[in-house]
């Protein structure tokens, strides 16, 4: 991903509305099915979300022995905080299903299990990382939908950091 310049960012952020046309509505469930199966996802039936106002995402108070690189910090106004892939355009797992389809897996994420994205890799790492309150809700899914995951941290009183990539 190529750095933005950050005045073409907050005209974008401000033209923006709540929603983006380009993803479907917060829970469609069509939509959800078509992401889960182009990210080869096989669910039980009854997911119940998880009740994630009891589980806030709780960063480490020092940064985890784990380096990101450097990049840019951006805020884009988003629906849902999976949504930001699509948002920057984010091509990291585009070889297997579109930017709105991981975004609308990663809502599902972020509903079953309070995930939230930290960080975006440039396109040629391919690395997510999220802070996942609940991670046994979703492990399974995460392992059938990426080709990696490596668990970043998991400190005492916060959320469980994981790094997820395609190849």
């Amino acid at each position: 991903m190529e750095p933005s310049d950050p005045e073409e960012r907050i005209e974008a952020w401000e033209e923006q509305g709540q929603e983006s046309d380009d993803l479907p509505p917060l829970l469609d469930a069509e939509a959800e099915q078509q992401a889960l199966h182009e990210y080869t996802v096989k669910t039980t039936t009854g997911d119940e979300p998880a009740d994630t106002t009891a589980r806030p995402v709780v960063f480490p108070a020092e940064v985890p022995a784990y380096s990101t690189g450097v990049g840019n910090l951006v805020a884009v106004q988003v629906e849902n905080p999976g949504d930001v892939v699509q948002a920057l355009e984010w091509e990291g797992a585009d070889n297997l299903g579109t930017r709105t389809e991981l975004a609308v897996l990663l809502r599902r994420w972020n509903r079953l299990a309070g995930a939230i994205p930290i960080h975006l890799s440039d396109t040629e790492n391919a690395t997510l990382a999220l802070a996942v309150p609940d991670l046994p809700a979703i492990q399974r899914e995460l392992a059938q939908a990426c080709d990696e995951i490596t668990v970043v941290s998991t400190e005492t009183n916060c959320s469980p950091i994981v790094e997820l990539w395609w190849d």
